[in-house]
């Protein structure tokens, strides 16, 4: 049983716009996605709570990028997850990456322009577990969110989330519009 019903996801900044469009997409799609913009940056709280919504996760989504290669912070949150056993799946924003040790390179999903955006999407969420997560729980979420959101970044996520959660679902053959790649 997972202690959470959440889907963590770790990026590089230069990569942010990338990640938070992701988690739109992925939340409203019916997944909780938990992304570090809704709470402040920096400091030793910050640190503990990433640390611990790494470890309350069922998956862990790796937005995988030469900057995210070079970042220190995105490796040591892919070996907590690693060291967990949690579901990793990276998502690889360019060609011919060198995969880090935790990152299981057959696992991972290719985003290579943003052509590809809406194929990647896809693969990533018949990778994920189904959401198991429900309209109005999603709505109650949000809400509580919105409580403890302390900066703009988290406010403005929030609301392109609830946004997302608010517009009809595509349906199966229809393709994905409006994305900020």
């Amino acid at each position: 049983i997972f202690m959470s019903e959440h889907i963590f996801i770790s990026y590089s900044r230069v990569d942010s716009v990338f990640a938070d469009q992701l988690a739109v997409d992925l939340g409203s799609r019916g997944y909780n996605v938990w992304i570090d913009q809704a709470v402040s940056r920096g400091g030793e709280a910050w640190r503990e709570e990433i640390e611990l919504k790494v470890r309350e996760a069922r998956e862990v989504v790796v937005i995988l990028s030469e900057g995210a290669i070079a970042s220190q912070w995105v490796d040591h949150i892919g070996w907590l997850a690693f060291s967990r056993g949690k579901k990793i799946i990276p998502l690889a924003l360019a060609p011919d990456l060198a995969f880090p040790d935790w990152a299981n390179k057959d696992q991972a999903v290719a985003c290579n322009s943003a052509d590809s955006y809406p194929q990647a999407l896809d693969a990533l969420i018949v990778s994920l577990y189904p959401p198991s997560v429900q309209i109005d729980e999603r709505l109650a979420d949000i809400r509580a969110r919105l409580q403890t959101t302390e900066n703009d970044a988290g406010l403005s996520r929030l609301h392109l989330e609830l946004e997302a959660l608010l517009r009809p679902f595509p349906k199966k053959d229809q393709p994905l519009e409006g994305k900020l790649l």
